[in-house]
């Protein structure tokens, strides 16, 4: 199924790869607090980018990676990345998709892939600011000017 992303269009096995996150457990994240508070803050991904990933089959969810670059000066939020692996082929992805609230991109590189990951997959990569919403304020550092 021709799926179209912002400037991305992709070619995806929607059903293969909603069935692989719908079996999958997910990563396996370490005990910091940004991977404690990522699946806390994703329901307040931005909404197109949370319809991204609906439509191409992705639990937000179960990335196969996820980290955060530095959290805001106030603490109340922080710049997460990630990315997700999906089942098909990219057709054109010569830009990213930037708007104001997020960044996504495609690229045929899967990292992370799990051997039952059905093939052919590139992924999904993303950038975007979330709510911190553990009530220990967070430790990720938020980079000096």
């Amino acid at each position: 199924m021709l799926v179209t992303i912002g400037p991305i269009t992709l070619d995806v096995d929607v059903a293969a790869t909603r069935r692989f996150y719908e079996a999958s457990t997910g990563y396996v994240p370490c005990p910091c607090d940004g991977c404690r508070n990522f699946p806390l803050a994703v329901p307040h991904m931005p909404a197109a980018l949370l319809d991204a990933l609906h439509q191409l089959g992705i639990d937000p969810l179960k990335p196969a990676e996820q980290w955060v670059n530095c959290a805001t000066p106030d603490g109340k939020a922080a710049l997460y990345g990630g990315f997700y692996n999906v089942c098909g082929q990219i057709v054109s992805a010569t830009e990213h998709w930037l708007t104001p609230d997020f960044e996504l991109f495609a690229c045929e590189d899967c990292s992370l892939l799990k051997p039952d990951f059905p093939r052919p997959c590139f992924e999904v990569d993303f950038y975007c600011q979330l709510p911190w919403l553990l009530e220990m304020p967070s430790t990720e550092a938020y980079p000096s000017p």
